[in-house]
Order: C-alpha cells, then sequence, then structure tokens
C-alpha cells in the first residue's frame, strides 16, 4: 500500500476555513485500490513538525497557488528531508507551464503537472517510477508537450457528494464557519491578459451537470457552509445561471445556508446580470454581497 497526502492551504481568518477543490478532484479522481489517503492539510502547519510527523508517505500532492507557493516550498523541503523517497507532485496556477528549468530552481519537487490534471494524477498513482511518457506530467528529464483540455467533465466524481470534505470538517469544532470553494464549469470564452484563465487553454467551456450542481448547493445548505467562492470566471454568462441562483436563493430559504454565494459576474451580459440581481433582490433571503456589471468597448 502507498500512503498518500494532499496538501492545499490557505491563510486562516479568525475561525474561517477553506475547504480544498483542486486538490479534492485530483484524489477523487485518481484514488486506486493501493492508496490509502493518509491526511488533507489545509493550514500552514509548521513544515518541519508536519513532515516529521507524516507516516512513511510515498506521493505527496500539493496545489500550487500564489498565496501558499512560498510555504509549499518550505514543506516540500522538510519532506524530502525528512522522507526522501517520498514522490512530490504539485501543479496549480503558480507552475510555470514552458519553464523547462523548473527542477533545477525547485530541486524540492519530483513531478509538476500542468492543466487539469485529473487524468495525469491518476495514472501516477497507478505507478512507482517512470513518469516521463505521461501527458501533462513534467519531469526533470521531460517537458511535456502543451496540456490538452478535457472534452468533458462527467467522470469526474465530486468531491462534495463523495463525502471528502466531512472527515475534514469533522477534525475542527462545530462552529466552525466553512468556506467551499465550488465550480459549475470550467473555461472562459475571453482573453483578459491579466488572468490566468484567460489563456488559451481555458478558452473553451466545459459544463458539470444541472443535478450533480444541484445536489452540491443542497449539501452547502445541510452543512451550514457559510461561504462559497465560485470559481466560475462569468456567472451570468449562461442561462442555467438563472436557474442555479433561484437554487441557492431556495436553498438559504429552506436551511438559512449558504449565507454568502460569492460571483466574478458574466464581462458581457449585463441583462442577465440585472435580472439575476433582481432575483436576489426580490427574495426573502440575500446570498450576494454585491453585483458587478462590465461592458467591452
Amino acid at each position: 500500500m502507498k500512503n498518500v497526502y494532499l496538501i492545499q492551504t490557505s491563510d486562516v481568518y479568525g475561525p474561517n476555513k477553506f475547504l480544498p477543490l483542486a486538490i479534492a478532484y485530483q484524489w477523487c479522481y485518481g484514488k486506486n485500490d493501493q492508496c490509502v489517503l493518509k491526511d488533507v492539510l489545509i493550514e500552514k502547519d509548521d513544515p518541519e513538525t508536519y513532515a516529521q510527523n507524516m507516516d512513511a508517505p510515498f506521493y505527496c500532492l500539493i496545489s500550487s497557488y500564489v498565496w501558499n507557493w512560498e510555504y509549499n516550498k518550505q514543506l516540500a523541503t522538510a519532506i524530502k528531508k525528512h522522507h526522501p523517497k517520498c514522490i512530490i507532485i504539485t501543479g496549480g496556477p503558480q507552475i510555470d507551464k514552458s519553464d523547462p528549468k523548473f527542477f533545477n530552481k525547485y530541486p524540492m519537487f519530483d513531478l509538476a503537472v500542468h492543466g487539469e490534471g485529473e487524468n495525469a494524477v491518476k495514472e501516477i498513482l497507478a505507478r512507482e517510477e517512470n513518469f516521463n511518457d505521461i501527458p501533462q506530467v513534467q519531469t526533470p528529464t521531460h517537458m511535456p508537450k502543451a496540456a490538452m483540455r478535457r472534452r468533458n467533465l462527467k467522470d469526474i466524481p465530486s468531491p462534495i457528494l463523495e463525502g471528502f470534505y466531512e472527515p475534514i470538517m469533522a477534525k475542527y469544532p462545530k462552529d466552525t464557519l466553512w468556506q467551499v470553494t465550488w465550480e459549475s464549469l470550467r473555461g472562459c470564452p475571453y482573453h483578459c491578459a491579466f488572468c490566468d484563465i484567460g489563456e488559451s487553454y481555458w478558452n473553451k467551456l466545459t459544463l458539470f451537470d444541472m443535478e450533480r450542481c444541484r445536489a452540491e448547493i443542497e449539501w452547502m445548505g445541510k452543512n451550514r457552509i457559510e461561504y462559497v467562492s465560485v470559481c466560475d470566471s462569468n456567472w451570468g454568462l449562461l442561462d442555467r445561471d438563472i436557474e442555479l441562483t433561484q437554487c441557492v436563493l431556495d436553498t438559504k430559504e429552506k436551511y438559512g445556508y449558504p449565507m454568502w454565494f460569492d460571483a466574478t459576474w458574466a464581462k458581457n451580459n449585463v441583462d442577465r446580470n440585472f435580472e439575476i440581481a433582481m432575483m436576489n433582490k426580490n427574495a426573502s433571503v440575500n446570498i450576494f454581497k454585491g453585483v458587478t456589471f462590465a461592458e467591452f468597448q
């Protein structure tokens, strides 16, 4: 059996805790009978102490963003010190997709996954060595071709509906204020230069099905999720966003949760944004702290 550790940390603000999405997708899709999930780290524990207490890690998957990159490097270095045979894999927006010298700069990592990582991670977890031929996986001796998008999302399990989050939540006091990062789709049709998702790789939309989305929103209400951070880059872009907004409003009216639904609004659909804003205004509950409007010239 191979012990697996998942790392996706964020800073802590008071009683708020952040449930990880990216690393959850990787595990839920990629796990197999030979892998044992030992821990999911969501807070920036002392790297040295955490590494010392790890139980014979075989794989460590680390999701890297601008807010945890410096910590991730420290933690990976400590893990290599105490568990030199552990295979440390990283991926995420912070990892340069075109840097052939990545491992010269960051020797604490063994593999880097580019783009949507589910297929790559599934293949990595099924092996123990020889990763050079896995699409979208960069190794110290292999630079992969450009990453490819998934054509559909139907086969990616929902971390929410699979029960991935309950063991994490059980570690904390019952009055913890939980934040869920959630997406109903992937991609963005625009090419904003300031945004990671504005690159051509993400240009086409792929959608999670509506039944799944509604079930996840219901879970948020039942589990008293304080804050939903919506990953969709253009809430209100699609007709179905009206139906999903109504689902969130109905769920909050039923359970009192989720308290807040924080969306990034569509850049070029003022009419639908206004319709959604009025839905919220006329409802008996409030889920948005504000609505933004933008128009391209």
